[in-house]
Order: C-alpha cells, then sequence, then structure tokens
C-alpha cells in the first residue's frame, strides 16, 4: 500500500478517529479546505478495518481516547503491533488532561496529545511537526542504509577480485596444458573448476556493474561512453554466453531466438548493454526445468524495439513480486540454488533506465515468466 501521492507534491493522508460526528466532520472539512486527504472513522473498530481495507494507509492517525466498540488506547495498540503500521504517527485528541491517561498513551507509543478544545491551527502544527520529523529520521536511516550497502560492495568487489585473479590465470594456463590429456576424468575435473572460477568470475562482474549504476557514476558518463550498436549481435553474444555456461552445467534448454531480418540499432554501452539482456535470461535459464524451452524475441516497431525473454519455469508467487526488483531478492533459495545473490533484476531495471528504457515481468504461478525490454531505437 503507497503512501506517496502521484503527483509532484506528495497529499498527506490523515485517518480522523472521532466519534462526536460534528467535530469529526467539522476537522476533516477545515483539515480538506487546508490541501489534506481526509479519511473519517468514528470508533477505532471502523477505523481498522479502513485501513486493512482501503488502498492509501494514512500518514498521520488522529484520535479520540473515548469510543465505543473499540477506544483509542485499543486503536493505538493495535496499529502498534502491526509492521506494516507502527511507524505512522499516532496523536491523541482528549479531554483527559491527567498525568495517568498521558503516561498510558506514553507507554503504548503515542506522539502526542491535544487536549479539547483545541484551535485546528493547533493540531495542523502537532501533525506536522511529527510528519516532518519522521522525514528526517527516514532519510537519515535511508542515508546510512545506502552508505553501508556501498561499503559492502566496495568490500567485496576488492576480496573477490584479489584472490581471482591468480585463479583465472592459472585455471587457464592449466586447462591448456592438460587439453591433450586422454584421461577424461582429469578433463572433467578441470571443467568443474573452469566453472566454479566462471560462477566467481560472473559475480564479482555483476557486483561492480551493480556499484555503477547504483552509485549513479554513469549517468552522467553515458554520452560520452555510449555508441550505436545492432541489438541483434547484442542479444546473440548474450545467448551464447548464457547458454555456454548451461551446458558447461549440463542442463539442457532449448532456447530459441526470433528476432527481426533488418538491423535494430540502439545506442548505449556495449558491457551494460549486453547485461540487460544476459541477466534475465540466466534467470529464465536458472528456472528452467532441465529440457524445458526459453524464447527470445526481438521485435522493432515504430521508435522502439522490444526484447521479451519468456520461460517454461514455475512462475513468480504473487506475494514475492514485490521483491524481485529489490537488491539480493531471491525466489525460493533452496530449491533454485543456482539463480545466484540477486543482482540479476536489479542490474536489468537500472540498466534499462540508463538506456531511457524500462523492463516489466508478466508471470503466473506454474506458467513461467516473461520478461520484456523496451529500448528506444537509436537516431542519427
Amino acid at each position: 500500500m503507497s503512501r506517496v501521492s502521484s503527483s509532484s507534491t506528495p497529499v498527506i493522508h490523515v485517518l480522523i478517529v472521532e466519534d462526536n460526528r460534528v467535530l469529526c466532520d467539522s476537522l476533516a472539512f477545515d483539515l480538506a479546505m487546508r490541501g489534506y486527504s481526509v479519511a473519517k472513522a468514528y470508533n477505532g473498530a471502523a477505523a481498522l478495518e479502513q485501513m486493512q481495507t482501503e488502498e492509501e494507509l494514512p500518514d498521520i492517525i488522529v484520535s479520540d481516547i473515548s469510543m465505543p466498540e473499540m477506544d483509542g488506547y485499543e486503536l493505538l495498540e493495535a496499529v502498534r503491533r502491526s509492521e506494516d503500521w507502527q511507524d505512522i504517527p499516532f496523536l491523541f485528541l482528549t479531554a483527559h488532561n491527567t498525568q495517568m491517561a498521558i503516561r498510558t498513551g506514553k507507554e503504548l507509543g503515542v506522539d502526542d496529545y491535544l487536549v479539547k478544545p483545541f484551535e485546528v491551527d493547533d493540531l495542523v502544527v502537532a501533525m506536522e511537526n511529527k510528519l516532518r520529523r519522521l522525514r528526517e529520521v527516514r532519510q537519515s536511516a535511508e542515508r546510512r542504509l545506502d552508505e553501508t550497502r556501498q561499503q559492502f560492495l566496495n568490500l567485496i568487489s576488492h576480496e573477490l577480485r584479489t584472490p581471482l585473479a591468480p585463479i583465472v590465470g592459472g585455471t587457464e594456463l592449466l586447462a591448456e596444458s592438460i587439453a591433450v590429456t586422454p584421461d577424461e576424468s582429469v578433463q572433467e575435473l578441470m571443467e568443474l573448476v573452469q566453472a566454479g572460477v566462471d560462477r566467481l568470475q560472473h559475480l564479482l562482474n555483476n557486483v561492480l556493474l551493480f556499484t555503477e549504476l547504483n552509485s549513479g557514476n554513469l549517468k552522467p558518463r553515458f554520452e560520452s561512453l555510449a555508441r550505436v550498436f545492432d541489438l541483434r549481435d547484442v542479444v546473440q553474444e548474450a545467448c551464447l554466453a548464457v547458454a555456454a555456461d548451461w551446458e558447461l552445467a549440463g542442463k539442457q534448454i532449448d532456447l530459441q531466438i526470433h528476432d527481426p531480418s533488418g538491423p535494430v540499432p540502439v545506442r548505449g554501452i556495449h558491457d551494460v548493454l549486453q547485461a540487460l539482456v544476459e541477466e534475465p535470461l540466466r534467470n529464465a535459464f536458472a528456472f528452467s526445468p532441465a529440457g524445458g524451452r526459453v524464447v527470445v524475441e526481438v521485435q522493432r516497431d515504430g521508435s522502439g524495439v522490444t526484447v521479451n525473454i519468456a520461460d517454461e519455469g514455475p512462475g513468480i508467487p504473487a506475494g514475492q513480486l514485490s521483491h524481485i526488483w529489490k537488491p539480493f531478492g531471491q525466489i525460493a533459495r533452496r530449491q533454485y540454488e543456482q539463480q545466484g545473490v540477486g543482482l540479476g533484476l536489479p542490474i536489468a531495471r537500472a540498466a534499462a533506465e540508463l538506456h531511457s528504457g524500462e523492463c516489466t515481468i508478466e508471470t503466473e504461478s506454474g506458467a513461467g515468466v516473461r520478461f520484456s525490454l523496451r529500448l528506444p531505437l537509436a537516431t542519427e
């Protein structure tokens, strides 16, 4: 449930819970005249029902204490117990201006009190103060989280790159030296080692690319780095890379590629474009059953081009759709261990946005996944 309006200036959603209908309607009218979006409930039970069924959650709750069916204290307890609601600021309107009443509310986690009678302007000031403080706390937490993520990504990038360089070089030399050895068991062991090295190399490349995309460093450099490529070639390269990896892993997938006969020029950064196609394609292979089919279609129309990647896997449960675009988000990890660390789709989305495109997913449980990428065609 979203709390942010689609307009450039977010509308603040206020839920007023008051059993005095005249006072409730009067407050709703006054706040609406000041530009707030207001919902009303005449007791705590009705307020809870609204919050469970309405699309928009309130940004702040203003509640009386003494009400029938469910009083303000019980409503506050219910709100604070919910993970989705517990950070919503809660203000009490009360005629109980006693230390006991105030202490009870604070123990339950109320944010502020207004003693009746009061002016609407006093209520507005109290609400805005609480909302401003909440925004400041969230922004501070997001900054700290971003810094922690960046430090983690920088650390893991360095720690992986250092030991991986000699491993890659040594493995290549070893593979060349035993290529003429007739012992099949030695070659099979070498293939296992090579598969592990390739997986580490792919992880490192993904971490580095995600770091670049997430930091925003590529955006101001895009025009100087971008070139025009035929998207058909990019798709073919991505398909060859993914198919080779899975063939080495012993999983046979029927890969079908359909593209137009003429060139499909797109402007972008080659390695990022290839990752944009390769990462969802890797997901399609990972979640497809052995012997399954993956279909890649490139369709040019008007001023744009669409790349569709469809698999015959189990699909994505509806409850997990909101997590697939988040970094490190994974689906059924124990069952699909080969899906990686969960950076593929976040990389695809960020790479699409960098290239003025977009990507979407359509899925049904048991009916596979259809990933769609839309990019603008390059102009002279």
